[in-house]
C-alpha cells in the first residue's frame, strides 16, 4: 500500500508536468509559415515527366526545388548530399505511396535551409518493372498517372547527435501534382 508521502509526491510530480505542458513554447507555438493553399514549398521543373523503360528498368529524373516557406531554419538529414525523397501516387482514395529509391545509411551534418530559401534537388528513378532483376521495384500495373513528391525527413529544431527534431508538417513538404507516362 503506497503512504501519504509516495502519494503527495506523485501528485507533484502530475502537477509539475500538466504546468510544463501547458507553458510549452515548442515549434508549433512560434513557427509561422507562409504558403497559400494553392502554392507549394516543393515545385517540380514541369508538370508532366516520361520515364523510359530500358530493359526492364524505368529511368528518369524529376527536378525540383525545396523552398523554406516557415519562419525558423529547416534541417534536412542526409548521407553525403542524398536525402530520402518519396514518390506518391494519386488514386481515387487519396495519395499512396508509390516508390523510393534506395539511400545510403550513413549520417552527415544536416543540410540547413534558412527561412526563405532553396534547396535544388533531383529526384532520380532506376526502377525495376515488372518482372525485372532491379531493385527497389516500381509497383505493378499501369505507370501512366498523378504523382507528387515528399521530401520524407525535415525538421525544425534539429538535433544532430539525436538525429531528431521537430518534423516539418506534410503540407510543408510535398510538391505540387504532376503526371508521369512511360515511352
Amino acid at each position: 500500500m503506497l503512504n501519504r508521502y509516495a502519494i503527495r509526491s506523485c501528485v507533484l510530480a502530475l502537477a509539475l508536468l500538466a504546468t510544463a505542458c501547458r507553458e510549452s513554447t515548442g515549434p508549433g507555438d512560434r513557427v509561422t509559415a507562409n504558403l497559400a493553399s494553392d502554392e507549394f514549398a516543393v515545385t517540380t521543373a514541369d508538370s508532366a515527366f516520361v520515364l523510359r523503360l530500358q530493359q526492364g528498368v524505368l529511368v528518369g529524373r524529376i527536378p525540383f526545388d525545396f523552398t523554406n516557406v516557415s519562419n525558423q531554419t529547416v534541417s534536412v538529414p542526409n548521407c553525403n548530399g542524398g536525402y530520402r525523397v518519396v514518390l506518391e501516387r494519386w488514386h481515387q482514395d487519396g495519395w499512396q505511396y508509390a516508390w523510393s529509391g534506395a539511400q545510403l545509411g550513413c549520417l552527415a551534418p544536416a543540410i540547413q535551409i534558412a527561412p526563405g530559401e532553396t534547396l535544388p534537388g533531383s529526384f532520380g528513378i532506376y526502377a525495376g518493372y515488372s518482372e525485372a532483376r532491379a531493385i527497389p521495384l516500381f509497383p505493378e500495373g499501369p505507370v501512366a498517372g498523378t504523382y507528387r513528391i515528399v521530401i520524407a525527413i525535415a525538421y525544425w529544431d534539429y538535433v544532430f547527435a539525436r538525429n531528431t527534431g521537430t518534423l516539418l508538417p506534410e503540407r510543408l513538404r510535398i510538391s505540387n501534382e504532376f503526371t508521369i507516362r512511360v515511352e
